[in-house]
């Protein structure tokens, strides 16, 4: 399987990103864990806008951030 994100492919047959997306997207689904109880309103979509115009972070978790962003129901 390839990653929707890079078109890498994926190092595991059952994984839905590459290496790099994939640990990307598990810092951002722990980072939001812990953002929405410091702000109980903060939704998913706010969220991710503001991981991709954050300054700083590694490319790779912007462009999860951006693909999840663009495609919501990807988040589990």
């Amino acid at each position: 399987m390839t990653c929707p994100v890079c078109n890498q492919e994926a190092e595991q047959v059952d994984a839905e990103y590459c290496l790099a997306h994939h640990r990307a997207f598990e810092n951002i689904r722990r980072a939001f864990e812990k953002w929405t109880v410091a702000y109980e309103t903060l939704t998913l979509p706010d969220f991710l806008q503001g991981v991709q115009k954050a300054l700083g972070l590694e490319p790779r978790a912007k462009e999860i951030a951006q693909f999840l962003f663009e495609n919501l129901s990807r988040w589990k």
